[in-house]
């Protein structure tokens, strides 16, 4: 990221170096310079139904947010990132993943066609041979621009990413520490299960089913289905996230014109509490809205909570959301499930369709 997000090392979602445009005029882009190609790949794998992601989108997202797509781009390649030039070219170079140690494989030649041609040129910062670059009388490289028939070899691809990682080392993270809050003086322990469970949505490829007519269409109510594997995923029993005793934490009364806290919300909190510290998530059933008439008639959604966390007097818990295509929402830090202390009640408080997210009951592990 430091050596694409130019030679100043911006580390910016937002880069953008104006070449190869799409239809909206933006050139590659981001953390990792996100091209046509690369967004093609996303749209094709990873997005299956209202969700197309563009170069526009990531570029408004912040760093956080397009880590998720950048992942998603280098999963594809799993199993074969065997060194730091292998991982670099999966980005640069998809086509020479696995050549990493192959110092003489051609990655770019001048006498070849098309773009491993057109990409030697454009690639000026691996011009390291002899008639590529010119010096000044210090013997500073001043201008690097290839020459005809030149060749870009993983040689010097891998000397430029060992020189910039060599460059980065001094900044990396040794600290092992998760605090709330810098002022931290809550009493809890914060918890952060996201590496061990792996979101998804619930508009995924497993849920394409054929209609009437025999067409595959996506099935768009398979939100507990979905939450459901992600704690499989995880590693909890073939029962976890069954309807099997509940705990109930709120009700809609007869005629669904309001809704109530009841008496096991605290149960339903200690509950998550427990499991959350034995590194279990939980799948929870959410109400948003009155007389939405699905589950049992107060539940309308099921997310997953992976985590809890301390803000300025107020203790909360991370969830992933399933209801959504875009990965940055569905695994947002903002989702957040706020704990009331003076009826246990667990509700979202954020600006969007999730704003009256209140959990209404809590399905056990297994």
């Amino acid at each position: 990221m430091a050596l694409e997000t130019t030679a100043k090392h911006r580390f910016s979602p937002s880069v953008d170096n104006g070449k190869d445009p799409d239809a909206d005029g933006n050139g590659y882009v981001g953390l990792i310079q996100f091209g046509n190609s690369a967004i093609t790949d996303l749209n094709t794998n990873y997005f299956l139904h209202t969700a197309k992601i563009k170069k526009k989108n990531l570029k408004y997202m912040t760093a956080v947010e397009q880590l998720c797509y950048v992942e998603y781009y280098l999963a594809e390649r799993k199993g074969k990132l065997n060194t730091l030039t292998d991982f670099y070219l999966a980005v640069l170079w998809p086509k020479a993943v696995g050549q990493g140690g192959n110092d003489n494989f051609i990655v770019f030649d001048d006498d070849a066609t098309g773009r491993k041609k057109t990409s030697y040129w454009s690639n000026g910062t691996f011009h390291s041979e002899e008639g590529e670059y010119k010096k000044n009388s210090k013997e500073v490289v001043y201008e690097q621009k290839g020459k005809i028939g030149g060749k870009t070899y993983v040689r010097e691809i891998r000397k430029k990413i060992e020189a910039v990682y060599k460059e980065g080392e001094p900044f990396r993270n040794t600290s092992g520490d998760c605090t709330c809050n810098t002022n931290c003086s809550c009493d809890i322990k914060c918890i952060d299960l996201t590496d061990k469970v792996t979101w998804m949505s619930q508009y995924n490829k497993s849920e394409l089913k054929k209609n009437a007519s025999g067409v595959l269409e996506m099935y768009t109510k398979a939100c507990w289905k979905t939450s459901r594997k992600l704690l499989l995923n995880a590693g909890l029993g073939s029962d976890s996230g069954k309807n099997i005793t509940p705990i109930v934490t709120a009700l809609e009364n007869n005629d669904h014109t309001s809704i109530a806290v009841t008496a096991d919300a605290k149960a339903g909190v200690e509950y998550i509490d427990i499991q959350l510290e034995k590194g279990n998530p939980v799948l929870v059933g959410v109400n948003h809205s009155l007389s939405y008439g699905i589950n049992d008639k107060t539940t309308d959604h099921f997310v997953v909570i992976v985590g809890r966390g301390y803000e300025i007097n107020k203790s909360y818990y991370r969830f992933y959301e399933v209801g959504t295509s875009w990965a940055h929402k569905g695994q947002s830090s903002n989702n957040r499930l706020y704990f009331d202390e003076n009826d246990f009640s667990l509700r979202s408080y954020r600006k969007n369709k999730s704003e009256k997210y209140l959990v209404s009951q809590v399905r056990k592990n297994f």
